[in-house]
């Protein structure tokens, strides 16, 4: 059976729970349903799929890295031992999980003269999952736990700090596209100034670096390149798109800043989440018995994690989106 054919088993089991009051009353999900759950949010946008997803059974804690160092190698003589051993340099990364979840309310009614069934059941609780999982890709990007309660995403964001506020934090490599000789307006040169930038040792391994970008700053470099007397500005005029900035991917996210370029290599990027998610439903309340309806919410913990944030670079300040 495909990992799909599976999943939805695991949801049509969840949708009878949630319609017959058979979830038990912690709600705790099975290890089979928190990683159906969790293949759901890695199915919502590209990079979703590519970042790790570690799962812990602790509310905070570390996770190890190791660095392995560069220029060991040492000559050989014949028969002579090596005058000393290298072993890697083990060092850690703290999580902090912070609790979310989302909620939605239901009518029997609804359910009970909706002709899908047990079907509509699943596919509801299957779109709370998308929403879910695009929720989180959009906070683990931007949540910033010292934002501004003035901001219009105050209630969102402050939930945990994201992937940006981490780079940041953690001395990522800043390129000030306002500060560059050809200017803020996106193009080849902004995309060229981040590749350069890139830090020893990591410019070895630069191609498997990807440019983290709004598609709307996508397009507007797109559209800069269909202008250009050139088989590369005719594939962007015909197409719309181009494969590779030289020689590294895109990842087009909409929940990334119009303003913004992360060039990272994604398996630096995580997501920590618990393994004791929860998914509860009750019939029972002033509320739930005045409308003959039934609510449902899902609880999970959940933060980022930058493994090594001196290997990222990130381009502020870009114009033309």
């Amino acid at each position: 059976m495909s990992a799909r054919g599976a999943n939805q088993d695991v949801f049509r089991k969840v949708a009878r729970s949630l319609q017959t009051g058979d979830v038990s009353g912690h709600g705790g999900l099975t290890v089979e349903e928190v990683q159906a759950f969790i293949t759901v949010f890695q199915e919502q946008g590209p990079l979703a799929g590519l970042v790790g997803w570690k799962k812990v059974g602790a509310k905070s804690g570390t996770l190890p890295r190791l660095s392995y160092g560069s220029e060991l190698l040492r000559a050989k003589a014949e028969g002579v031992g090596p005058t000393h051993t290298n072993k890697p340099t083990a060092s850690h990364v703290s999580y902090s999980l912070e609790a979310v979840r989302i909620a939605w309310e239901i009518t029997q009614e609804f359910l009970e003269y909706n002709i899908e069934g047990e079907d509509f059941a699943m596919e509801e609780l299957e779109a709370y999952l998308k929403t879910f999982g695009t929720d989180l890709i959009n906070l683990c990007i931007n949540g910033d736990q010292s934002i501004a309660p003035t901001h219009a995403k105050y209630a969102f964001r402050k939930t945990l700090d994201g992937w940006l506020t981490k780079a940041v934090a953690g001395g990522c490599v800043q390129v000030d596209a306002s500060a560059l000789p050809a200017g803020a307006a996106i193009g080849k040169h902004i995309f060229m100034a981040c590749k350069k930038a890139i830090i020893d040792p990591w410019k070895t391994n630069r191609l498997a670096y990807k440019f983290l970008m709004h598609p709307d700053l996508f397009d507007a470099y797109v559209e800069v390149l269909s202008d250009s007397p050139s088989t590369a500005g005719d594939k962007a005029l015909i197409e719309g798109t181009t494969d590779k900035i030289f020689g590294v991917g895109t990842v087009l996210e909409a929940s990334f800043p119009t303003d913004q370029i992360m060039l990272v290599d994604p398996r630096q990027l995580a997501i920590v989440y618990n393994r004791n998610m929860k998914l509860r439903t009750t019939e029972e309340g002033v509320e739930c018995a005045a409308t003959d309806s039934s609510f449902s919410a899902l609880h999970g913990d959940y933060d980022t994690v930058i493994y090594w944030p001196e290997s990222v670079v990130l381009g502020t300040n870009i114009t033309g989106a």
